[in-house]
């Protein structure tokens, strides 16, 4: 499988499905995305302690991909942030399909930080207050 800069690198055995990710616990919110070097990050609410963000990753990848927990196995990496899963239980095909989907960026949208967030807000908001004044020179 040949790969470019922003792809992560999946191994496919048959059904199964190998791949490296690099997990943050304790994040404000719980998502797949993929880092500048094109490496897959998930994001997780769990702690590193006591396995709770393995747990909290396996959970994840089931529930997004609509598996059976047991159809996602950390191979290595208990004990780090970095991990190798495999995936079970459906087409190789398929599951790697999902997994760049959930990792994927909305149509047309781009990362914003709060702040471009807020004044793309208020321009559009300051072009609608122009577009909805009278029109100048016009007679009532």
């Amino acid at each position: 499988m040949t790969t470019d800069a922003f792809t992560p690198e999946f191994k496919v055995e048959r059904e199964n499905v190998s791949f490296w990710l690099r997990v943050k616990p304790r994040a404000a919110r719980e998502r797949l995305t993929l880092d500048a070097s094109g490496e897959l990050r998930l994001e997780l609410h769990a702690p590193a302690m006591e396995g709770q963000a393995n747990e909290a990753c396996i959970h994840f990848f089931a529930r997004a991909l609509r598996l059976p927990q047991a159809c996602v196995v950390i191979l290595s990496g208990q004990k780090a942030r970095r991990k190798l899963l495999r995936v079970t239980g459906r087409s190789a095909e398929e599951t790697i399909e999902r997994i760049k989907s959930l990792a994927a960026l909305p149509p047309g949208q781009g990362r914003k930080s709060k702040l471009e967030n807020r004044n793309s807000a208020r321009i559009s908001s300051f072009d609608f207050r122009i577009s909805a004044s009278p029109r100048e020179g016009t007679k009532d």
